[in-house]
């Protein structure tokens, strides 16, 4: 919920998905005491609410893949990509840490590149500090849905 209630301080109108009721209630508390517009919704995000198709301009990624099991990746990004609308980004934060098993699982940069096509166009990929000292390298990837 850390970055949704940041997102949402700085002037974005936020929708966030978690699955867990804990999580759910914390961050809905959190946004009414900052006085924050923050829409949360109880959901699994690899089959969200029909709601939320196709109208929103950026799905922020995290720490959601990362902590899917394999089976899961793809119909998780199926459904991110039908969240877009047609100009819309993914912009996605993957720790490759380059250990076996998980979560959080390896995000090496050839798994995402054979993860997203034919899903996604990979617009850039960057490296960046990691807010976590112990979560470096992380790279931030900027994919736009392909529409067919």
């Amino acid at each position: 919920g850390h970055d949704a209630l940041a997102w949402a301080a700085a002037g974005h109108e936020v929708v966030a998905v978690d699955f867990a009721p804990e999580a759910v209630a914390s961050m809905r508390g959190r946004a009414r005491e900052t006085g924050l517009a923050l829409e949360v919704i109880e959901a699994d995000v690899s089959a969200p609410p029909a709601s939320l198709r196709a109208g929103f301009d950026l799905v922020w990624e995290q720490t959601c893949l990362c902590a899917l099991p394999p089976e899961r990746r793809r119909p998780y990004l199926e459904q991110m990509a039908a969240t877009l609308h047609p100009q819309g980004q993914m912009v996605a934060l993957l720790w490759h840490h380059g250990n076996e098993g998980g979560p959080p699982y390896d995000m090496a940069p050839v798994l995402v590149e054979r993860l997203v096509t034919g899903l996604f166009t990979i617009d850039r990929r960057e490296p960046v500090a990691a807010s976590i000292r112990e979560r470096e390298p992380e790279t931030l990837w900027w994919l736009s849905p392909l529409r067919r």
